[in-house]
């Protein structure tokens, strides 16, 4: 059985946390120097690696000669790289294979760039230690300086925690932890290993769940600390790349390029974890998985297993069957849950009807939790049932009504039912002011057509995040304005004969 992983759904507990940060913050040269630790990898026996292995090249691609190409981001949709070499930074934009989109001008001179899932903006350290918030990556030149000097060395690349929550700034093997947002001081560590020189790895680190990572640009070999105290836990050898400070981590991949001669800058995309488990798990178990021709349930169990200590609400969970021709059918079922602290919670007896025309064959019937307009942030699972026969022959029209779900998923830390909606509803949109993207949700007492446009103040439609029909629940659109104006917009929200509603949104770049 396949089990969903969501490394990155933790970040999303600190958003509120962080909205009231000044947008600028210095640190003189008396920076705070307490719990430092020094670790010396050669007195130190090397750690089992566990779930780390010999590196695997994943993804590579090519970038114009435009300065050095520096630092390489994921933001669940698109790869941003950072050059840097001279002031006219260029912010470059690639899809998931790596095929190049646009270009945006910044007029930074970068060094580091991350995504930092708390606000969903990418930062970048600059030339000379500052860093920057890109507050529009698809406007030319809308950056905010939000820190000054931060880091140890003017050519600093930054690493950032797996949750957006701590920055991390290296320097001829010493390693400064400091909140990303304050950037306060926290910690310290010594005796990192490194490469000479800024290209070689003297200032480069990066970060996930369980270890720093730093390298030695000459001989190409990856150090690797555990991330909890610092101890030495072995060495890697990457088999291409030149340009330590190109260092980055993006998609659960290790990024490390050929560009220290402003040449055509490669990208190599290494993999050296198998990401099998993570914080947050989604289980879904086929108690009854044999359907008769006259039609009948499959019945489950589903479970949600957290090892964090971390509360989230308005999640979503939804259902579909794959059915034997390969088509997806769904959503089926559409309900509410909250994610609560160390939640380990199953459902038992969760059903699904099969009706007797569905052909026969092999089906695969699939869960879905979590942010489900945000794919990095969705847990998914499921497993394979088989229809045995049908009571219909020719062509066959699925009538969704026919396919009822039963059964109520998790909505604490029990198993309580979750309420259907009563009346049809478009809940406030947030963030609102917003910039590039604002989120809507419409919910729906039973299922229906539904049609969700934005309008400008002329009148003119700009967008539609919803046409079609649609199951009982609540559901969320994503507006993204990134390339429109900013100024009033109309968010409206049609279902026939039930809902005609307006609202207004207000986007400020």
């Amino acid at each position: 059985m396949k089990k969903g992983m969501v490394i990155l759904l933790c970040a999303l507990f600190a958003i509120a946390a962080f909205a009231n940060q000044d947008d600028t913050a210095t640190l003189g040269q008396d920076k705070i120097q307490q719990n430092i630790r020094s670790i010396s990898p050669q007195d130190n026996e090397i750690d089992e690696f566990g779930a780390l292995h010999d590196p695997v090249l994943m993804l590579q691609f090519n970038e114009g000669p435009q300065n050095h190409t520096f630092g390489i981001a994921w933001d669940g949709q698109y790869y941003w790289t950072i050059n840097g070499g001279n002031s006219t930074g260029l912010l470059n934009r690639f899809d998931e294979d790596g095929n190049y989109l646009g270009v945006t001008n910044v007029t930074i001179d970068g060094r580091g760039i991350v995504f930092n899932p708390i606000d969903g903006l990418l930062y970048i350290s600059s030339y000379q230690g500052n860093i920057f918030r890109i507050d529009d990556p698809f406007t030319d030149y809308a950056t905010t300086q939000v820190g000054t000097g931060i880091m140890q060395n003017g050519q600093a690349s930054m690493g950032m925690s797996w949750d957006g929550t701590l920055l991390y700034d290296f320097y001829q093997g010493v390693t400064e932890v400091h909140d990303f947002f304050t950037f306060d001081l926290l910690d310290s560590y010594t005796g990192f290993q490194y490469g000479g020189g800024n290209f070689g790895g003297e200032c480069s680190i990066i970060a996930d769940t369980d270890y720093l990572y730093t390298i030695d640009a000459g001989t190409n070999e990856l150090f690797v600390y555990n991330i909890s105290d610092g101890n030495y836990v072995g060495t890697f050898v990457l088999p291409f790349g030149d340009n330590g400070l190109s260092l980055s981590i993006a998609n659960n991949m290790i990024f490390y390029n050929i560009d220290s001669s402003y040449d055509i800058g490669t990208w190599y995309g290494y993999s050296l974890r198998d990401w099998t488990e993570g914080p947050v798990t989604l289980t879904l178990t086929g108690t009854t998985t044999t359907v008769p021709s006259t039609g009948g349930d499959v019945v489950y169990d589903v479970s949600v297993v957290s090892t964090i200590g971390l509360a989230l609400q308005g999640l979503g969970y939804e259902t579909y069957v794959t059915l034997p021709n390969s088509q997806v059918f769904g959503p089926l079922m559409s309900l509410n849950w909250n994610l609560v602290p160390f939640m380990n919670v199953t459902v038992v007896g969760m059903s699904q009807y099969i009706p007797d025309y569905a052909p026969e064959g092999d089906y695969y019937f699939e869960g879905r939790a979590g942010f489900l307009n945000i794919p990095a942030y969705t847990l998914t699972d499921g497993f394979p049932f088989t229809k045995i026969g049908a009571a219909a022959d020719g062509e066959i029209v699925f009538n969704p009504e026919d396919w009822v779900a039963s059964g109520s998923f998790i909505t604490g830390d029990n198993a309580d039912v979750v309420e259907m909606p009563t009346q049809f509803e478009m809940q406030t949109a947030y963030p609102n002011p917003f910039n590039p993207t604002t989120s809507v949700a419409i919910v729906l007492p039973s299922a229906s057509d539904l049609t969700v446009s934005v309008f400008n103040v002329m009148g003119q439609q700009v967008a539609t995040l919803a046409n079609g029909r649609y199951n009982a629940g609540q559901h969320s659109f994503v507006f993204n304005a990134a390339n429109l104006s900013s100024g009033l917009y109309f968010i409206q929200a049609q279902v026939p004969g039930e809902l005609n509603a307006i609202q207004k949104v207000t986007l400020m770049k």
